[in-house]
């Protein structure tokens, strides 16, 4: 590598002899030998798996004939290059590892789109440490997006635990980590995830790249969890019970007249004696209960505290995923 210079350069035309039903990754050259299809080979190949990811491209041929042609670049730079065509994308692309002056360190990746109008598309990335190919596919994909509209926003959902389910504004979109372009505008992001308290958050995205990062708390989430039939069971039992007591002790009284377990007559002020009645010790404890029975049977059924975390299934890009809750 050169410093102050343009370390790899590659510079790639889209055929226009190509049409529009023929297999395009079949009429491109094979630009490597065997002898670069060992560790460069599979340097290239990881990064343009990187970059697909990235870029959420599905190419128009299958993947393993796109990876036999990635097995063949000689260099990153062609690698992404062949990989623009094979999906699709029929323009110039020019990608470009700089150093810094005197020294031969990779210190930064650029990417250029220019499209049939004349339209540049730039995409830049610091290499962090020696990862050329990591940095290469960001600024592939901030290239991308630019490319593919002025209202795209490409947004990096990070955070813990890895592998959450998020959605956005209810759609899902994968699982932490993972980047999505969306338009600008205001979207409501939820973070979820087995044994955590889900996260929602409302974000405004008004720039070409976003990073949001979640946390999520252990525990239990009232919103992904069910209602435990104990509340039921609880609530109605106590509610019988209570209607039990207070049962005995309505029969008490009415069999017993106005005076229950203790009576003591007393003088009226105008001299007539009368009995007035008092609740006793068995009738008063009876009464106590049939109200403390009542009280805690409507407070369960009503506030429902006891909850069971549910058992669901969550469908994600790499296959099905059972998700389960006790």
């Amino acid at each position: 590598m050169r410093a102050l210079s343009v370390l790899f350069v590659g510079l790639v035309l889209a055929s226009p002899a190509l049409a529009q039903d023929e297999p395009r990754v079949l009429l491109l050259p094979a630009l490597g030998t065997e002898a670069l299809r060992a560790d460069a080979g599979n340097l290239a190949v990881a990064t343009v798996q990187r970059a697909l990811e990235a870029a959420r491209l599905t190419p128009e041929t299958p993947e393993g004939q796109v990876l036999d042609i990635v097995r063949d670049c000689p260099d990153t730079t062609v690698c992404i290059n062949q990989l623009l065509v094979a999906a699709g994308l029929r323009e110039a692309c020019l990608t470009a590892v700089w150093a810094r002056a005197g020294s031969d360190t990779p210190h930064e990746v650029l990417v250029t789109f220019a499209d049939a109008d004349g339209n540049q598309y730039t995409g830049r990335a610091e290499v962090e440490g020696d990862d050329v190919p990591n940095a290469a596919r960001r600024a592939f994909a901030r290239a991308l997006s630019a490319r593919l509209g002025e209202n795209q926003v490409l947004l990096r959902l990070r955070g813990t635990p890895l592998g959450a389910a998020v959605t956005v504004d209810g759609r899902t979109v994968g699982t932490l980590p993972t980047d999505v372009r969306v338009d600008r505008g205001t979207y409501r992001i939820t973070v979820s995830a087995t044994g955590h308290r889900t996260q929602r958050r409302e974000v405004t995205l008004d720039a070409s790249e976003a990073e949001e990062s979640f946390t999520l708390a252990e525990g239990s989430d009232p919103g992904t969890s069910r209602v435990s039939p104990l509340n039921y069971a609880l609530g109605g039992g106590l509610l019988a019970i209570g209607a039990g007591f207070g049962a005995v002790a309505i029969v008490g009284l009415a069999r017993d007249g106005s005076c229950t377990d203790g009576c003591a007559p007393v003088v009226r002020d105008d001299g007539v004696y009368e009995r007035r009645f008092t609740l006793g010790p068995r009738a008063l404890g009876y009464t106590i209960a049939a109200g403390i029975g009542v009280v805690a049977g409507v407070v369960l059924l009503a506030w429902r505290p006891f909850r069971d975390e549910r058992l669901d299934v969550a469908l994600q890009p790499t296959g099905l995923r059972l998700r389960g809750r006790f």
